[in-house]
């Protein structure tokens, strides 16, 4: 009978112990790079979106065609402005932009939101070249620079998840960065994107 009491004493401590590691490791808020235990993926927040941060970008691209097909749509946000282009070719000429106005409590507003849905997440080990994948779909390439000319890249495609190096949510950040252009249907409309 004793025996029992002492088992169930130490199961208790042992759990015990781990609820109070857990509630630590909740409060601290954990290590800025993490292994997520389903696919082993690190994943690296290099550097946290702050007001440092001098702009946020994404672009989207087309798949590969010839040079007068090629279309991209890139929203660039800074403190200052908004900007939506649409690029030609591959060396990616500006041949239709808009630029609105914008300020500093909405741009930290929405780096606050791009925080929040994992702007900043990457795979640090993914080293495939983007270029060579999912060449018949869409590719969107996340940026993020800071004020000591420091740039974060990152990617993602249409061809799956799992492509790219991009970890975040990639359909919020869509939606967080076109809201950034009143009309960025009217915009976009006739851009073909294959």
């Amino acid at each position: 009978m004793p025996r029992r009491y002492v088992l169930a004493l130490a199961v208790i401590a042992v759990l015990f112990f781990l609820g109070i590691w857990l509630l630590i490791s909740l409060i601290t808020g954990g290590d800025s790079v993490e292994t997520t235990q389903e696919s082993g993926e690190t994943i690296e927040s290099a550097k946290e979106l702050t007001s440092d941060t001098n702009s946020v970008s994404y672009t989207v691209y087309g798949p590969v065609v010839g040079e007068e097909q090629r279309r991209a749509i890139r929203i660039v946000v800074t403190a200052n402005e908004r900007r939506a282009e649409v690029l030609r070719g591959y060396y990616e000429t500006v041949i239709k932009d808009e630029v609105i106005p914008n300020n500093p409590a909405a741009f930290d507003a929405l780096v606050i939101a791009l925080d929040g849905v994992g702007f900043d997440e990457f795979n640090k080990n993914n080293k495939t070249d983007e270029f060579s994948v999912c060449t018949t779909g869409q590719r969107v390439v996340y940026e993020t620079k800071f004020d000591n000319d420091e740039t974060i890249r990152s990617w993602s495609t249409s061809c799956g998840s799992r492509q790219g190096s991009f970890l975040g949510d990639s359909y919020l950040v869509q939606t967080l960065m076109q809201k950034q252009i009143p009309n960025y249907l009217d915009f976009a409309s006739g851009v073909q994107i294959y």
